[in-house]
């Protein structure tokens, strides 16, 4: 009996926290007067495997904005989604997909990106921006 007191009240005050977190967050941004309407994916750091081995490194910096200048706040449940979902994407198509002695292309990167997000939370709702591509080819030893 007492350990199940001791689960409903943990339950309640994680819930109330997340409450007062969220509501925090909420006046932090009216008291401001500006919203936020980008949230930046950390970097993606994406191995390029082809064969056995791993033939160069793949480095994206990406913001996902919201097209009509709302609160990106709508969408925090989906970050990690979103994070998952780009690096799966990106990591088939240059494992399976890509030629090598080919760079990649950025803008056909960002077309695949933003088609994921598009599914993910719906068309004309985000937008997704590359902002910065690096593709590294470590040198062969010999």
């Amino acid at each position: 009996m007492p350990t199940i007191v001791i689960l409903i009240f943990l339950t309640f005050f994680s819930f109330s926290l997340q409450k007062v977190a969220a509501e925090n967050e909420k006046k932090s941004e009216e008291s401001t007067g500006s919203v936020e309407t980008y949230w930046e994916v950390p970097a993606l750091i994406i191995p390029v495997v082809k064969g056995d081995q791993i033939y160069a490194y793949v480095r994206i910096l990406v913001q996902v904005m919201t097209k009509n200048a709302t609160s990106i706040y709508a969408y925090k449940a989906y970050y990690p989604l979103i994070q998952d979902r780009f690096f799966r994407d990106i990591y088939g198509a240059l494992c399976d997909q890509w030629l090598p002695g080919k760079e990649p292309n950025q803008d056909t990167i960002e077309k695949r990106l933003q088609r994921v997000l598009d599914n993910l939370v719906g068309p004309d709702k985000l937008a997704v921006y590359v902002v910065n591509f690096y593709f590294y080819k470590p040198e062969k030893k010999s």
